[in-house]
């Protein structure tokens, strides 16, 4: 959906001068999307390419809305845990495991569909109420660290083990002397 996404973001740019876009990382798409800013115009618009883990920190505490228009079949995908972690409002979509750790409303939006016109609406939305988006970043900050921070989900897993591990022994959950 990045494609769709600098599609809103020339409409929102209209209306709202003071946006900003800044699209990290690399692959196939980067030249192509660089080469379409420049032909655009959008010189606002930040292409980095790969950064370093601190300068991908940075940008996203730098943030005040993620977004993560995904048609594809991601797993669970860091990125979008990385910006709750980091305070941040989301948009994206119901793919893959998105929606396993993924609330419409609180989380931020779920779009329904990937167009420039769902995608300019749902930034739209979140930067129309600041204390809402606020609100919505505040809690993925919390979620995230309790729920998906490398040590909550490693003591999840282990006690999944100790679980399965006691019943192949004929022990019942809960009965461990």
């Amino acid at each position: 959906g990045i494609w769709e996404l600098l599609e809103a973001y020339g409409d929102l740019r209209r209306r709202r001068p003071d946006l900003a876009l800044v699209i990290l990382g690399s692959g196939p798409e980067l030249e192509p999307l660089r080469r379409a800013v420049s032909e655009r115009g959008l010189a606002e618009v930040s292409l980095p390419g790969f950064v370093s883990d601190a300068e991908k920190a940075q940008a996203l505490l730098d943030g005040d809305i993620f977004v993560f228009p995904t048609y594809h079949g991601e797993g669970c995908p860091a990125s979008l845990l990385e910006a709750m972690a980091a305070g941040l409002p989301c948009i994206t979509t119901a793919v893959g495991g998105i929606p396993d750790i993924f609330r419409e409303g609180e989380n931020g939006v779920m779009l329904r569909e990937v167009t420039p016109a769902s995608i300019t609406a749902a930034i739209e939305a979140l930067l129309s109420d600041p204390a809402g988006r606020a609100a919505i970043g505040a809690r993925n900050r919390r979620v995230a660290w309790e729920r998906y921070e490398a040590r909550a989900v490693s003591a999840r897993i282990a006690e999944i083990y100790r679980l399965v591990g006691g019943r192949a022994a004929g022990v019942e959950p809960g009965n461990r002397s």
